[in-house]
């Protein structure tokens, strides 16, 4: 079942390729502390697809940037569309020196934010991954302490 998750995960366009190796090892490395990796299947992947189109259609909004969750981006774009807008209203033709740089920006970064749209599932991935390493270590000392206390009351017993 593990095999099968790491190789979907492996051949799967929504992650960037040269981190595919590392999607693998950390499945691997999931595999060996037998860790159930079906909490990876919750991990929040987005489509490089949708996102180029949101790019295509409202990149000048920012819903490109919304959509894959990189707000900072989102703001900017936002308040330099406000900027524009308002450079137009009072500037009149001068407003070309914002709107052209910005028109530019939003074209070029339809083709960056499908890396990000990637990336952005990679670190998805690594967190749900992490998650379920640290709840296996807790589960882990859990069961030890566990045992200790039973050794001990044992211990207790057996002195009596």
């Amino acid at each position: 079942y593990m095999d099968n998750i790491a190789c979907e995960l492996y051949q799967s366009p929504f992650f960037p390729p040269e981190k595919k190796v590392n999607i693998y090892n950390y499945i691997k490395k999931c595999e060996e502390k037998n860790i159930d990796t079906t909490q990876l299947l919750a991990t929040d992947i987005k489509s490089p697809a949708v996102t180029c189109i949101l790019s295509c259609i409202f990149g000048f909004l920012g819903f490109d940037r919304l959509y894959i969750h990189d707000f900072s981006f989102f703001f900017i774009k936002i308040i330099i569309l406000f900027i524009s807008i308002l450079a137009t209203i009072f500037l009149g033709f001068f407003s070309l020196i914002i709107t052209i740089p910005y028109a530019i920006f939003v074209i070029i970064d339809i083709f960056i934010c499908q890396n990000r749209c990637k990336l952005h599932n990679y670190n998805s991935l690594l967190q749900q991954i992490n998650l379920a390493l640290q709840l296996n270590k807790l589960e882990n000392n859990n069961n030890n302490k566990e045992q200790e206390e039973c050794e001990i009351e044992e211990k207790l017993k057996n002195n009596k």
